[in-house]
């Protein structure tokens, strides 16, 4: 459950971080090279923070179907 938290959390930061800030950063007039390079560092900082969440929660539980009577 709290897994799923926090995914939901860093894809709503994912959202903003791709669909809304370089606009509103070029919206500002900031420097071409300024967004490109923030929103690069942005997306690797979430993916690793994905990827740490990945690793976290992963755990083999064998196959996922129901146990068979």
């Amino acid at each position: 459950m709290v897994a799923q938290l926090v995914f939901w959390v860093l894809a709503a930061i994912m959202f903003y971080t791709v669909a809304i800030w370089p606009s509103l950063q070029f919206a500002a007039f900031t420097d071409n090279t300024t967004v490109h390079i923030g929103f690069v560092v942005a997306c690797g900082i979430l993916l690793f923070a994905f990827w740490l969440l990945a690793r976290v929660t992963e755990r083999d539980d064998g196959p996922s179907s129901p146990p068979q009577p």
